[in-house]
């Protein structure tokens, strides 16, 4: 890997977030992982091993205190350079009936 990422994820512990996590430590990522529920993001740290390049916190990022925090978490020196929504399968399955609602396609950078 030629640049150095930090990936944040919200919803880290479901089934969709905790696969992202999976795929983007194996791509040699760092990444943000963030839930509501502490005691799930360490099952979630305890199925990925001990991975130094996984931060986890628990924060509802429906507050904007929370959201902040997330903020401080991301060192000065890092670039967020991808932010991931989980989704539930009945959001990710309307999507693809109905398309994404103002979503945009990245380039893949």
């Amino acid at each position: 890997m030629s640049e150095d990422r930090v990936v944040v994820i919200t919803g880290a512990a479901g089934v969709v977030g905790a696969l992202l996590v999976e795929r983007f430590l194996a791509n040699g990522d760092t990444v943000l992982a963030t839930d509501l529920s502490s005691d799930a993001l360490e099952r979630l740290r305890g199925g990925t091993g001990d991975d130094a390049k996984l931060i986890t916190t628990a924060a509802d990022i429906s507050k904007e205190e929370d959201c902040e925090g997330l903020a401080d978490l991301v060192n000065p020196g890092l670039t967020v350079k991808r932010a991931v929504r989980e989704s539930f399968p009945t959001e990710i399955l309307e999507a693809q009936r109905n398309g994404p609602s103002g979503a945009t396609r990245s380039s893949g950078t």
